[in-house]
């Protein structure tokens, strides 16, 4: 039985490695999906057998079950990674140049940014407020604030955006007290709600934008002497705000109530493991939704509430989902109870493997494949393409939503995020020049980007943001991955 997970996680770790030894980039999608991945389909299910062999036999339903999880999140993991390098192919192992622009209109942009931390700050406030302040907010476990409205509750969310701009604006000239001052602003509203409401979704993404993004813009070298402890660190903050989420709250005795995070393991109606391998058999019993439920959800949960209160059951019903999906996402609490034997704790989450079975069953390999494609071609296109630079690491932060939850969390929250980003390049590709590889921007020119990052850790000149030569190619020849 272990010897599966020991292999799952070695085969990964190869995988992890080969991506690291080509590109060294903590961008790159393998990175940051392997180690998730093997911490959910790897560590999780050898913590809990090393618990109670017989308990974890019993709560994936015997042998045969578990053989077939184990099948099925092998070829769904694997397709997301393979999706992801067939959208990536063509960026050699070598290199990866970013393509130099010069922002002329560097003080309207930066003002853009702080618009989004204004807007985004002044929403979070309101909806604090609109409880009771930060004591009512906070003031219990799990708190924040709340407004019927879910834009709302939504659009603190989108000072991320701001902070990435503010790095895309220094690319070649440094980060500098002031914009570290403007990047945190920006990023507050969400990093405050993930720490204080013990969040592990919105402080991911709020640590991967704020310190991720700096590395990302200013194509610093991360040697994996950094990444992997900086990574697991990251990791133990999660399982410590999981774990903690009842003694997280303003008032709280901190020092005498807190678990530590290896005891997360000791868990098991809330073990997202345990609970993907109950929803595969639920989805196997009763088939699965093959879009219907995804479809119902993205549709649907633009138009408010209060204009349309019967939406999901009247678009789940066009597009014959046949289930209640305000019920537990569409899931009957009976009926799964009584196939496999205990009920999941209220609220947890399925997992990559579990959620994306039961969207789209034997479908599925085909929609992880996409999704991966989708992340490799971001990140192959951030070298030459403004919006992909902007959104992909948006959604390497998204990246724990899609694998720790389920789809709809994540691909929500990439629309949420994909619209106002595009406007904004828009807006920016109105007051930026593309620069050709090896050629200086002119003097009027604000910003250069483009710092070279690649796999032997050699950096261009940064200043200009132009890519550093190497021998037997002069500076006028584009790159493999240079595009028009």
């Amino acid at each position: 039985m272990t010897l599966f997970y020991c292999t799952f996680i070695l085969a990964l770790l190869a995988l992890f490695l080969r991506a690291w030894n080509l590109h060294r980039d903590p961008f790159h999608p393998w990175t940051y999906l392997i180690p998730q991945f093997i911490f959910l389909y790897g560590v999780m299910p050898l913590a809990v057998i090393a618990y109670n062999q017989e308990r974890f036999l019993s709560y994936v339903g015997g042998s045969s079950a578990l053989l077939e999880y184990q099948l099925i999140t092998s070829i769904l993991t694997g397709g997301l990674l393979w999706g992801s390098a067939l959208g990536a192919r063509g960026v050699g192992g070598s290199r990866v140049l970013w393509r130099p622009l010069a922002i002329e209109n560097a003080g309207q942009i930066r003002i853009m940014a702080t618009g989004l931390g204004a807007l985004a700050m002044a929403f979070w406030l309101y909806a604090i407020f609109n409880v009771g302040g930060f004591e009512a907010a906070y003031g219990r476990a799990y708190g924040g604030g709340w407004d019927d409205n879910g834009y709302v509750r939504e659009i603190p969310a989108i000072g991320l955006v701001g902070t990435l701009i503010v790095f895309l604006l220094r690319v070649g000239k440094g980060v500098r007290p002031a914009d570290w001052t403007l990047a945190v602003f920006c990023a507050l509203p969400t990093l405050a709600q993930g720490i204080l409401g013990a969040r592990r979704g919105p402080t991911f993404m709020a640590v991967i934008v704020l310190l991720g993004g700096y590395f990302y813009f200013m194509r610093k070298r991360v040697s994996l002497a950094v990444a992997v402890p900086g990574g697991g660190l990251l990791g133990l903050l999660m399982l410590f705000l999981v774990l903690n989420r009842n003694e997280l709250y303003l008032g709280s005795e901190f020092s005498q109530s807190f678990q530590n995070p290896l005891e997360f393991f000791d868990q098991w109606d809330s073990n997202e493991y345990l609970i993907g391998s109950a929803t595969v058999r639920y989805a196997q019993q009763y088939g699965g939704f093959y879009g219907a439920r995804e479809l119902t959800h993205i549709l649907a949960r633009p138009v408010p509430h209060g204009i349309w209160p019967t939406k999901y059951e009247d678009m789940g019903a066009f597009f014959g989902a046949g289930v209640d999906l305000t019920l537990n996402n569409g899931v009957s609490p009976s009926a799964l109870g009584y196939l496999v034997g205990w009920l999941p704790s209220v609220g947890s989450a399925v997992g990559f493997v579990g959620d994306l079975w039961l969207e789209y069953q034997y479908l599925a390999p085909v929609a992880a494949i996409l999704v991966g494609f989708a992340y490799g071609r971001l990140w192959r296109n951030a070298s030459v393409n403004l919006y992909a630079r902007l959104i992909y690491p948006i959604l390497a932060a998204l990246s724990i939503y899609l694998v720790m939850q389920d789809e709809d969390a994540w691909l929500f929250r990439a629309l949420f995020f994909g619209g106002p980003t595009l406007i904004l390049v828009y807006v920016i590709n109105c007051g930026i020049r593309y620069l050709r590889p090896g050629v200086g921007a002119p003097k009027s020119s604000k910003l250069n980007m483009g710092r070279d990052f690649n796999s032997r850790g050699i950096s261009g000149p940064g200043r200009l943001g132009i890519p550093a030569r190497t021998s037997g190619r002069s500076g006028d020849e584009r790159p493999s991955n240079w595009r028009q």
